[in-house]
């Protein structure tokens, strides 16, 4: 019988195959083993639900071996006669084609998990799963602390890491073949092409003045006006900074608002951060700017 078609859970099943554990008497093999080696994904729960399987295919086993009483005749049947199977009826033609191409899926995984790389799968019907080879990996890895020194990951106090990289990389190369292809389906002409196409704007340096007393507000900083409503946990912490003569901003990050104090006043941003934390024990995070320290509020702050 085929590991795929035990009654093990889905992820246990997805290791063994991944191992090139492919029958259930390689299983009982590799579970009989003096010295068996460690399989990533199953750890002491996929352990003992192994056992548990084996132990009860044993007993199976067992029962299926017992002869009848011998106070029991024992009639013999008859043979069944042999039924040809219709290899080329298109039901046994899916069949088949569906079972090899999950071999041939369950094989391409092993490979990709030797060669050092990774496979993720997500079953939720709106996430994309890619398998890059080991170079644009390595490609993304190295982009990585380039991205994260980018004014806008250090204004709002962002965590840069491979997916955040690989998601810039997707949008960018999106917007590219738009412009190329002017959102139709075949190509225009280069030379249509390069007139109606705009030149992809590079990342603008900020310029500031050392000398200014008052800083005007950056661009994309949105301040917020006396008439918003402060979430309640964040009730104190509001206070603190607002005795101060800081006040409340807002930017998007990803799609996502971020909440941050900031003083346009050089002489009142030497202020130390919110001293408290919330219940998850998270704090105020200082984001240094070129027109002096941001103070960021962790998204979804809760009181203790």
């Amino acid at each position: 019988m085929n590991v795929q078609d035990l009654p093990l859970p889905l992820r246990l099943r997805n290791s063994l195959l991944n191992e090139g554990i492919t029958t259930d008497q390689q299983l009982k093999d590799w579970l009989n083993a003096a010295a068996a080696d460690a399989i990533p994904g199953v750890g002491p729960t996929g352990m003992k639900a192994l056992k548990e399987w084996a132990a009860a295919a044993g007993r199976k086993e067992e029962g299926s071996a017992v002869a009848p009483p011998s106070s029991l005749p024992v009639v013999e049947k008859a043979p069944k006669p042999a039924v040809e199977v219709d290899k080329t009826s298109r039901w046994n033609t899916n069949a088949l084609a569906t079972a090899a191409l999950d071999n041939q899926i369950a094989v391409g995984r092993a490979t990709i998990v030797r060669a050092g790389g990774s496979v993720e799968v997500s079953t939720s019907k709106d996430a994309l799963s890619l398998t890059l080879e080991r170079e644009l990996l390595a490609r993304l890895d190295a982009l990585i602390g380039v991205v994260g020194s980018l004014p806008h990951a250090k204004e709002f106090g962002i965590v840069v890491d491979r997916k955040i990289v690989a998601r810039m990389a997707l949008i960018r190369g999106l917007d590219a073949l738009e412009r190329a292809h002017q959102g139709k389906n075949g190509a225009e002409k280069p030379e249509k092409a390069s007139k109606s196409a705009d030149p992809e704007p590079d990342d603008a340096i900020p310029v500031v003045d050392p000398d200014a007393d008052v800083y005007s507000t950056p661009e994309g900083w949105t301040k917020v006006g006396p008439n918003d409503k402060i979430p309640v946990p964040e009730a104190v912490l509001h206070d603190y900074y607002s005795q101060n003569g800081w006040f409340r901003y807002w930017g998007m990050v990803d799609g996502t608002p971020i909440y941050f104090y900031w003083c346009p006043e050089k002489r009142l941003q030497d202020l130390d951060p919110f001293p408290g934390a919330d219940k998850s024990g998270r704090r105020v995070a200082v984001q240094t700017t070129p027109w002096g320290p941001g103070h960021v509020v962790p998204v979804k702050w809760a009181n203790s």
